[in-house]
């Protein structure tokens, strides 16, 4: 029998070092994906329907030299856009993916749904699978 106490830190320690650690791992994040020659977007974008709330979720994907698949979730960010349409959708995603020093060009890979402004938001500007 283990005490569940004993195995987690106390909260305060955790939002203590929460932010420090965000800050930490996304800067190795970064490092990672500037030395990437190509690499798989997931994108979706949704609404929560309890508080109306829009997101849009950006997952990176890529293989290493030894054949290695590597996920990473680059963020589940609000998205609180006057306008919801495919240009501004792709300028939303488009400065995200500055953040990490990632950018769209057809090289890129996208994986979206067949929804229509999905489809408009990365025509011409990747290779939308």
């Amino acid at each position: 029998s283990i005490e569940i106490k004993e195995l987690l830190p106390h909260s305060t320690t955790v939002s203590r070092n929460v932010t420090r650690l965000y800050e930490e791992y996304k800067l190795h994040l970064v490092n990672i994906c500037e030395q990437l020659n190509s690499f798989c977007l997931v994108v979706d974008q949704w609404k929560e329907s309890y508080t109306g709330i829009s997101y849009c979720g950006i997952a990176l994907r890529y293989v290493d030299d030894n054949y290695k698949l590597f996920t990473f979730i680059l963020g589940c960010f609000p998205y609180d856009a006057d306008n919801h349409s495919a240009p501004h959708l792709r300028e939303f995603i488009i400065k995200k993916l500055e953040e990490f020093i990632l950018k769209l060009d057809l090289s890129t890979y996208v994986v979206s749904d067949n929804e229509p402004k999905m489809l408009a938001t990365f025509r011409g500007y990747c290779i939308r699978v």
